[in-house]
């Protein structure tokens, strides 16, 4: 059962609702769990389940009004914080609690150097002079890993990479040395080398400093690396709570099965996600009854009528009236159910499919001004040289860490930013000599899913006039006819015809992300780039996004540029894998290829820093170190060189060619022959 040995940290029954115009929001209802000493409790579940509320609760940082604690224990080393007076409160903040908080760009004061912000921790909490916490502060910046501390102590937040600001966070919470650490996403939106990075760094931290740690995240490989004990979280309510072992093993609650089967794993790329329908219900008008039986396919009446209880089943708590029944998982094995992908259709050298888009030597780069006049010094090399091609009908899946330009390519060859050299070609056309009137009639073959839905959607237009602005635009319908088309692009993406005339703020992230997939569908594009559409999305949103863009492809013959940086993602969706870093691509493969044929060693090491699902294999390699060279000041010689763990003399001083190596198979490494 769960690990209760030494509790440090005990919720018991905790209740934190919202008052609002409309009604009262119950955001955690109910709560209880235990972290034990020097143990990682991982909390898992979709946007909007009540993750952070719950993180923000046990810090007592819930504002009122609105909020309020309206019940149950949260017991700190045996003494309940509900309840304490806010002098008291500040002195356990950051002392014996410590918090990550989920945004490190927004949690970080602009206006304050980095050094400044983890020192005034130190002076609050630990009565220091400034001398005393600058020495300090740079032991901690060398603890979590960031380089030449004696410099960027002094820099400020805008200086410093997602990863680097990540650390600074890490770094301020474990200042004062805290007895537990709550950890609020602190890998969203990270490179998978980065997120390795970060993993490795608190598993380090706790085993030094034998700290509890809270885990916050959605991410299940995460928590297979790290967590001891996981409580899955849904609608306010914890649905199963198990020891991480037993949780990967075998889930038991619909619930937990269904986030595991809307994963892609690497390896597994010919077998089907089933995504979890619907969305997580408004907290305003939770069902009645069990508050999943909407999205469940083994809901009963007992189900809709009456809500369960956490009940205790094979060494771990569930809150599902038929597991408790059944007394076991109700789906069988996970990942049972095959795709309709061909062998033949994965392969860019089959006559099945014909070139649609050539991509020759195109390069982009940047100036970089300084001095009185604001003349060039530089130029940032944001993609230099890079070759491709894509079919009809199959995806290419651009992966590489941020800052690598694979945003860059996507929108240089939409002609969206003008190249500094190349060419590319669509169905034989040059992109780049059309004149103004041409390329607009180019625009409605080939479109762009964007990688922030909200801000790349109007706040003050209506949804179903964002869609239709093209139709209009491009002279392709008028009046009645535009919206009788919009309300059909939302069927065939998966939304109601009826949200027509929403705006975007009244969406999800998913529901947003499927109305700027309707917007590029809108033309009846033959090309669509697709930039990081799925992530920052749940896994159950993701999973659904994918099957949708699946589905659109085999239905409308649709060709994608699919960029991401995380492998299980690409190798899923594409039929060729183009492998960037630091504007130049290393390694190009068929996705089949990708995990036992990968050559070059920073695809290899991109596939290591991949977390696994299985908490047996953890730690299995050490992260790939330091971050990606600045794109201004490029290594001599190979550029991955200072960062390859099998670098040798050569590698710094001979700039390597894209060369072949087998069929559909190019390496750019000294050391591949």
């Amino acid at each position: 059962m769960i690990n209760k040995n030494n509790p440090v940290l005990e919720i018991k029954d905790l209740k934190t609702y919202f008052r609002t115009t409309l009604g009262e929001i119950k955001a955690v209802d109910g709560v209880s769990f235990t972290v034990s000493s020097g143990k990682t409790l991982g909390i898992i579940g979709e946007s909007g389940c009540g993750k952070t509320v719950t993180s923000l609760s046990i810090m007592q940082l819930i504002k009122s009004p609105p909020g309020r604690i309206a019940g149950g224990e949260i017991l700190l080393n045996g003494k309940n914080l509900i309840g304490l007076p806010e002098r008291e409160l500040q002195k356990i903040r950051g002392n014996t609690l410590g918090m990550i908080f989920q945004e490190p760009m927004t949690s970080l004061n602009p206006v304050f150097t980095i050094g400044d912000q983890i020192m005034e921790t130190l002076i609050t909490h630990r009565k220091m002079n400034r001398s005393e916490a600058k020495a300090i502060v740079l032991e901690l910046l060398s603890k979590v890993g960031i380089p030449s501390p004696q410099i960027r102590i002094n820099e400020y937040p805008h200086q410093m990479s997602g990863g680097m600001k990540q650390r600074v966070m890490i770094g301020m919470a474990i200042a004062c040395n805290p007895k537990v650490l709550i950890a609020d996403e602190p890998t969203t939106a990270l490179d998978v080398t980065m997120q390795a990075q970060i993993i490795n760094l608190l598993y380090t931290l706790q085993n030094e400093m034998g700290m509890s740690i809270v885990l916050i995240t959605h991410d299940l490989g995460v928590i297979a690396e790290t967590a001891h004990d996981v409580a899955v979280m849904y609608a306010s309510k914890i649905v199963e709570y198990a020891s991480v072992e037993d949780l990967f093993q075998k889930p038991l609650h619909p619930y937990t099965q269904g986030l595991f089967e809307s994963l892609p794993a690497l390896g597994n790329r010919d077998m089907k996600l089933r995504a979890i329908h619907g969305q997580v219900p408004n907290p305003l008008c939770y069902p009645s009854g069990c508050k999943f039986w909407p999205r469940c396919p083994h809901a009963e009446k007992k189900c809709r009528e009456k809500e369960p209880r956490l009940e205790k089943i094979s060494g771990r708590l569930i809150y599902c009236w038929k597991v408790a029944e059944e007394k076991s998982a109700l789906y069988g094995p996970l990942f049972c159910e095959k795709s309709n992908k061909k062998d033949k259709e994965m392969n860019s050298d089959s006559s099945f499919h014909k070139e649609l888009l050539q991509v020759k030597n195109l390069s982009k780069f940047f100036p970089v001004k300084g001095g009185f006049f604001s003349r060039a010094v530089g130029f940032v090399k944001a993609v230099d040289g890079i070759s491709f091609t894509i079919k009809t009908g199959q995806t290419l899946g651009l992966v590489g860490e941020s800052g690598c330009g694979k945003t860059t390519v996507g929108r240089t060859i939409l002609r969206l930013m003008e190249p500094t050299q190349g060419e590319v070609f669509f169905e034989g056309l040059p992109i780049f000599s059309l004149k103004p009137k041409l390329l607009r009639k180019m625009r409605q073959r080939m479109q762009i899913v964007f990688q922030d839905p909200y801000s790349s959607l109007n706040p003050r237009m209506r949804v179903g006039e964002i869609v239709g602005e093209a139709l209009s635009n491009h002279g392709l319908a008028r009046g009645r006819e535009v919206r009788e088309l919009v309300e059909n692009l939302f069927t065939k993406v998966g939304l109601s015809p009826s949200y027509f005339d929403r705006y975007p703020h009244e969406f999800s992230g998913g529901q947003r992300q499927r109305i700027g997939i309707a917007r590029a569908l809108a033309l009846n594009p033959q090309f669509i780039v697709c930039d990081e559409v799925v992530s920052a999305l749940d896994v159950s949103i993701q999973a659904q996004i994918l099957n949708l863009l699946e589905k659109l492809q085999n239905e409308n013959n649709l060709s994608y540029l699919f960029i991401a940086h995380n492998l299980a993602i690409i190798e899923y969706i594409s039929h060729a894998i183009a492998v960037m870093y630091l504007g130049q691509i290393v390694e190009q493969l068929p996705a089949k290829n990708l995990v036992k044929n990968a050559l070059h060693p920073y695809t290899k090491a991109l596939l290591s820093s991949n977390p696994v699902h299985n908490p047996s294999q953890r730690g299995r390699s050490a992260p790939l170190a330091g971050d990606v060279p600045s794109a201004i000041n490029l290594p001599s010689g190979c550029r991955f060189h200072p960062r390859c763990p099998i670098a040798s003399k050569i590698c710094s001083q001979e700039a390597p060619n894209l060369k072949k190596v087998e069929d559909n198979h190019w390496v750019r490494c000294c050391l591949v022959q």
